[in-house]
């Protein structure tokens, strides 16, 4: 049924309300219905009359054909803009295709490309290895030929080219020694007659051969390749004993550790020494007239460049993880150095003279500074030798550095062992004096007790106050110092707050500890004996000893006294006294037992050579255990007086009821 056509037109401003542009944005059917007919709604308030409702009705009928209309002309313009979205899609999937296409074409043009540069580069590689391998075979060849040349115009007599190349400067003379040495090897093979002897001549007209040696010794193949294939130590690892596996570096500061015997960097320098010197040995004393005097040259030069490098390295590596590293190292080098010097002691070379005096005499002032000996002796390599070795550690234990470095580290790890109990009797022993002021014993405690364990402290504090002759601290000031630190005695408040509370078990004394203690202390004396001189092994032997007595006297030992006397002391008497500090004493005996035993089995005959020190260990170990054992006795002497009043009061309290049984 088709809608009847309008009668009459749409107000212009109705119309403008229908155009496509009022329903974009926000629309609001109300406010449109609102418009359309406000003027309708005005005109029926002013007719007198009945509400007409045909103008509302042909304007909404008109108005809604108007927006049919345009509701077509959407749908026209949106179907048309969906086909062209369609025919866009269409063209770009399109070329979108055909950029893929052309990706993948360009792709596969540079993986064809880089294959065929790999194929090159592999080509290039190796044509550039034929040709080394080339290089080295000419250069080989070259060699040979130079040496058969030069080995037919000996044979004749003839050393005319030989003397061109000597006087062509340090770099003739030079090559002339490297052809003397490879021909002197070619003659132990084909006995070339007088070969040795015109080695000899030549070499010794060259400025009494110094400038000879000295390139010979400078630009010899152990140095520089020494050089070329020196590794960080990091790489390196340790061998001991009781760890035939490598053992890493993190393992050498750990006391209960076993040191090692052996470092892999250094153990193959000295075996490649070795094998160079065994080299060396033959070819110095078939070619040069003076063979003891060049080893010594060559062998201080080892010595100083080579060894010397690879110890600093070692060295600087232990002393950055700690004192003992450092000190095992130093032992560690010490030990394999000296196993080296006697094996290169077996190649002593016979002193030959020279031709003449005067070159004698030129060739020796030359090499000034290198130890030499007199014609007719044999021991020049072998003082060499000691010497050098002595000079290679004079750095590191002259005077007071080595003992100082070993006491610091003695007292570092005793320190570390006894923090907790350390802390465990400062703690316990403030606590009882706090608790006799609080009951009004304040003076009795300043008279007496008080002071039991303020000896310890005022004992510890002195020593470490203590300073030797020269104004460092002493080897006992430097272990007390290390106590009293990590004891916590005489440390700022603030450093306790975080600290753990400490435990019973803590104070007890241990004989356990006090074996560790004494073998941490032999493996230190040990190091003492390895690295000292022979004349200071008492002295330093006397030293390490007040290390030892500082610690498991005066802070293990009477600690442990001192906080026992003190608690006997504070014990109420009304109540069963305690028998603690009898297993205490046990506990003091056996350990002073085992303690008087290690210094009388491996520290007194260290002292045999100075019979002064000797007798001063002697009077200072009887003075330190002496005065353990009143501290003992003390102890045990107060818990036997507490016991008879303990005893009557229980039979007092008992008796009433032995009466009634008896008469009952």
């Amino acid at each position: 049924m088709s809608r009847a056509p309008r009668t009459a037109p749409l107000d212009p401003s109705v119309e403008e309300h229908l155009q496509l542009s009022q329903f974009t944005g926000k629309f609001d059917v109300t406010d449109f219905v609102g418009t359309v007919s406000e003027k309708l709604i005005t005109q029926s308030k002013t007719d007198n009359g009945p509400f007409d409702p045909k103008p509302f009705i042909q304007t909404f009928e008109a108005a809604i054909d108007t927006l049919i209309a345009v509701r077509k002309d959407v749908q026209t313009k949106t179907e048309q803009m969906e086909k062209s979205v369609r025919v866009s899609e269409r063209e770009y999937s399109k070329k979108m295709t055909d950029l893929n296409r052309g990706f993948e074409a360009v792709g596969g043009s540079f993986a064809g490309m880089e294959a065929r540069m790999n194929t090159v580069s592999s080509t290039a590689v190796r044509i550039g290895e034929q040709l080394e391998t080339v290089h080295l075979e000419r250069q080989r060849a070259q060699a040979a030929y130079d040496i058969i040349d030069f080995y037919n115009q000996l044979s004749k007599g003839d050393t005319a080219r030989l003397d061109t190349m000597r006087k062509e400067g340090r770099a003739g003379r030079h090559q002339v020694a490297v052809i003397l040495r490879r021909l002197n090897a070619v003659a132990k093979e084909v006995d070339l007659p007088n070969a040795d002897k015109h080695c000899a001549q030549t070499l010794l007209e060259f400025n009494g051969g110094t400038s000879c040696v000295q390139v010979y010794v400078n630009q010899h193949d152990f140095f520089i390749n020494n050089v070329r294939s020196n590794k960080p130590v990091d790489d390196h690892v340790l061998r001991s004993k009781l760890c035939r596996n490598a053992c890493r570096w993190d393992s050498l500061p750990d006391p209960d550790a076993s040191p090692p015997k052996s470092e892999q960097g250094l153990s193959e320098l000295f075996v490649e020494i070795r094998s160079t010197v065994e080299t060396e040995a033959q070819i110095v004393k078939a070619v040069f007239p003076n063979p003891s005097v060049v080893m010594q040259v060559f062998l201080q030069r080892v010595f100083a460049q080579s060894i010397q490098q690879h110890m600093e390295q070692l060295l600087h590596r232990g002393t950055s993880i700690s004192d003992l590293a450092y000190l095992r190292t130093l032992q560690l080098v010490h030990i394999q150095a000296s196993n080296l010097v006697d094996d290169l002691k077996t190649y002593e070379l016979p002193h030959v003279s020279p031709r003449t005096p005067y070159e004698a005499k030129e060739f020796r002032k030359s090499l000034a500074g290198t130890t030499t000996a007199p014609p007719g002796t044999s021991a020049a390599v072998s003082t060499m030798l000691e010497t050098a070795m002595e000079e290679l550690f004079v750095p590191y234990i002259e005077g007071q550095r080595y003992l100082e470095r070993e006491s610091r580290s003695l007292g570092t790890l005793y320190s570390n062992l006894l923090s907790q109990f350390t802390r465990y009797h400062v703690r316990k022993s403030t606590i009882v004096l706090q608790d006799l002021t609080n009951c009004s014993l304040q003076e009795k405690t300043q008279k007496g007790k008080s002071s039991m364990f303020d000896r310890m402290v005022n004992q510890l504090s002195a020593a470490a106050a203590t300073t030797s002759t020269s104004g460092g601290s002493t080897t006992s000031a430097q272990a007390a110092a290390a106590l009293m630190r990590f004891g916590g005695i005489n440390a700022p408040s603030h450093d306790k707050l975080g600290e753990e509370p400490v435990r019973e078990e803590d104070g007890l004394l241990s004989v356990d500890v006090a074996e560790k203690m004494l073998k941490w202390h032999a493996e230190a004396i040990g190091r003492c004996v390895e690295l000292s001189l022979a004349n200071d092994n008492a002295k330093n032997t006397f030293a390490l000893l007040r290390v030892l007595a500082e610690a498991i006297g005066n802070a293990y030992i009477g600690a442990a006294i001192e906080t026992a006397q003190v608690r006997v002391e504070a014990a109420d008497p009304k109540v069963e006294p305690s028998l603690q500090p009898l297993s205490i004493i046990r506990s003091v005996d056996l350990i002073c037992h085992l303690w008087q035993h290690y210094v009388n089995t491996a520290l007194l005959p260290l002292a045999s050579s100075s019979v002064t020190i000797r007798r001063e260990m002697v009077i200072f170990n009887n003075q330190t255990v002496s005065r353990l054992e009143g501290g003992a006795n003390h102890l045990l002497q107060r818990v036997t007086d507490g016991m008879p009043f303990n005893t009557a009061k229980v039979i007092g309290a008992d008796h009433p009821q032995i009466q009634r049984s008896s008469h009952g």
